[in-house]
């Protein structure tokens, strides 16, 4: 017999009843019947777009490209303050604008590098463009990389620069790619280079600028040979430089940071998530964090590994811009986005980091084709992102997604904004109590570090606010451990005021219902991780929110779930991942 199966359909659309033992848990009778849409029975959850997008963001496949990089107009003087921009693989450019990150329309101008001619140094496969703002000379800088003129079949990195963020740029450094090949070798010394199979030809791309805590200009580039690449192929992986402007690297700074495969460039641990993938390091994107107690910088060096279909982001922790950077294994957090472990996200890859206000955001390319993958259709996906302590007591980044299912929507120019964490949270049992309003959603179960609440009892969560404050929306995240996953949740109470009840009243929901549907993962019996029983209500004034969870064994008379074969459900523990409070 099976154990701790929870596979509960939809009895609405089957027409039979899945519940046996009618004596459901009786709900207290006071109060007042609150009136709300949820994902079920109101289709605010569709393939069709229809949901409320000033409340939610969801990654649906709309903005087609790849290698996307966002940054946002900080310089006041440009026309085009507050925007932010996208920079993607679009069979050539592509460069979109947007005040809120939802909304995308094209700029004023095509961001294009320059106007291809026969004389262009670069004449096809242009990929991957990052751009970069100088405050100095108070100019744009886009990095891209194309295949050159002269050798016909090696992708290098070329540089253009233009006064606004949607050009037109104009090609630097005479229209020659950045790196000098000769300048490299005679800065790494003969010996090494001779390990490099003689040089030639070598392919730089998918660079990516950045300026580091010390304030210095950096570059990243990936590079191999063309002639075949091995595991342990001494030029495949990613490398960093100092520049001495952005069109003049410090060859003498000229660095390795990291090697397919291996957790440091010595090469003698392997990374266990990368070894059933494509032999690359590529897409390389650094984000620094300081302590703000300690002082203390980490850099972490991202980057996707594989390809297409198993695309994901990795990461290696470094005290400098130039390493030496040490990938952590699967379980420490080294996988920050993989597709391995969800049945509707394939391939999440190349991406780019962006702050906003508080919030740090990962943007990246997933494959078009959510399940049938192999097509180089790819489109924008986005999640949020955290830095967690990992069981080695390590700073790294974890991911709340890839997701594919309804996401609090950016604070930029939205008005109601996910507020739980302001609140003050009790239970009447269980443990891991801050992990109900992290701000983390847990995605992968190899990270054990990333915590759940749970409970064995029957259970009440508190949210407090202290006051009362104006809320539209609540999300309750389930668990992605199938057996610890709640089918619905039992009660929300709301204490609430209004014109009506100037003193104060208690609204509530019974039974919101989880959709397990659309929820559980079409091949296990797991959980589709980032889903969440949702509530969406008019807007009202609420002090304190209660939401109960009542285990099987603990309610009122019998009740037993019954899976799709016919097995009964011995639920002992019950899990939540997040709770989100949309308000303002």
């Amino acid at each position: 017999m099976k154990s701790r199966l929870i596979s509960v359909l939809l009895t609405a659309a089957l027409g039979v009843s899945l519940l046996t033992g009618c004596n459901m848990f009786e709900k207290p009778e006071t109060g007042i019947p609150l009136s709300y849409d949820n994902e079920i029975h109101s289709g605010i959850l569709k393939d069709d777009d229809d949901y409320n997008h000033d409340l939610f963001y969801r990654n649906d496949i709309t903005e087609i490209g790849a290698d996307y990089q966002i940054i946002q107009i900080t310089d006041k003087e440009s026309t085009e303050y507050g925007y932010f921009y996208y920079y993607a693989t679009t069979g050539g450019f592509g460069g979109y604008r947007s005040k809120d990150l939802v909304h995308w329309e094209t700029p004023p101008v095509d961001c294009l590098p320059y106007v291809k001619t026969k004389d262009s140094l670069t004449q096809y496969n242009l990929w991957a463009p990052e751009v970069i703002y100088d405050e100095e000379d108070d100019m744009y800088y886009m990095f891209f990389c194309a295949t050159d003129k002269e050798s016909g079949d090696s992708l290098q990195t070329f540089v253009a620069r233009a006064e606004e963020p949607y050009g037109p740029f104009n090609l630097i450094n005479d229209g020659n790619y950045i790196l000098d090949w000769n300048k490299v070798r005679d800065a790494i010394g003969d010996v090494v280079a001779t390990e490099y199979r003689g040089w030639a030809p070598w392919t730089a791309m998918d660079p990516s600028p950045f300026v580091g805590a010390d304030g210095e200009k950096y570059l990243l580039v990936y590079c191999y040979q063309q002639d075949g690449q091995e595991q342990g192929d001494p030029v495949l992986g990613i490398y960093g430089m100092r520049m001495i402007d952005w069109g003049t690297p410090d060859y003498s700074t000229f660095t390795k940071l990291a090697s397919p495969r291996y957790t440091t460039n010595d090469m003698t641990e392997e990374v266990q998530y990368e070894l059933p993938c494509e032999l690359r390091n590529e897409g390389p994107f650094m984000y620094w964090h300081k302590d703000e107690e300690t002082g203390k910088v980490t850099y972490f060096l991202t980057y996707s590994y594989g390809g297409l279909n198993d695309y994901g982001v990795g990461q290696a922790i470094g005290d400098s811009p130039l390493g030496p950077f040490v990938k952590p294994q699967e379980e420490d957090g080294g996988m920050l986005l993989s597709g391995k472990d969800v049945d509707n996200v394939m391939g999440p890859g190349h991406h780019s980091f962006l702050q906003c206000g508080d919030d740090l955001y990962i943007f990246y390319h997933a494959q078009a084709e959510r399940k049938l993958g192999n097509t180089w259709s790819r489109a924008l996906c986005k999640d949020r992102v955290s830095i967690l302590k990992n069981g080695k007591d390590q700073d790294v980044l974890v991911a709340s997604g890839p997701t594919w299912s309804l996401q609090p929507q950016f604070k930029e120019g939205a008005t109601y904004t996910n507020i739980a964490s302001e609140a003050t949270v009790s239970v009447t049992s269980g443990k891991n109590v801050e992990a109900l309003t992290d701000g983390v959603l847990s995605i992968r179960k190899s990270m054990e570090f990333v915590k759940e609440f749970e409970s064995d009892k029957t259970v009440t969560i508190t949210l407090d606010f202290g006051e009362y404050r104006e809320i539209t929306g609540l999300m309750v995240y389930n668990s992605i451990w199938f057996e610890k996953a709640f089918v619905d949740v039992d009660r929300v109470e709301f204490d609430f005021k209004n014109e009506e009840v100037p003193e104060g009243a208690m609204a509530y929901i019974n039974d919101l219902e989880f959709d397990w549907n659309n929820n559980k993962d079409s091949h296990t019996d797991d959980v589709r991780p980032g889903t969440s029983a949702v509530a969406v209500f008019e807007p009202m004034q609420v002090k304190t929110i209660r939401i109960t969870f009542n285990l099987p064994a603990e309610r009122t008379g019998s009740l037993e779930l019954l899976d799709e074969e016919g097995y009964i459900v011995d639920q002992d523990t019950v899990a939540v991942s997040e709770i989100a409070v949309l308000g303002k």
